[in-house]
């Protein structure tokens, strides 16, 4: 995914962070398109296995979906 998306016009820190555990949770369930959400933000988080990423990097590449550098 290389499309950036638009942040909503009142964005909330609460809404992102649970985006970034469902995120994280779908990795370590497998799910292949949290997956190549996550392979296309691979050189910013460092990759490792799916199972071994931590929330941190769920919520980096939520970040970066939204265009953050």
């Amino acid at each position: 995914m290389s499309d950036t998306k638009s942040l909503p016009v009142a964005p909330s820190i609460e809404f992102e962070r649970k985006e970034a555990k469902a995120l994280l949770r779908a990795l370590h369930a497998s799910d292949p398109i949290a997956q190549s959400r996550v392979n296309a933000h691979g050189s910013a988080i460092g990759m490792t296995a799916p199972k071994a990423l931590k929330l941190s990097a769920a919520q980096l590449v939520i970040a970066r979906e939204y265009g953050f550098t």
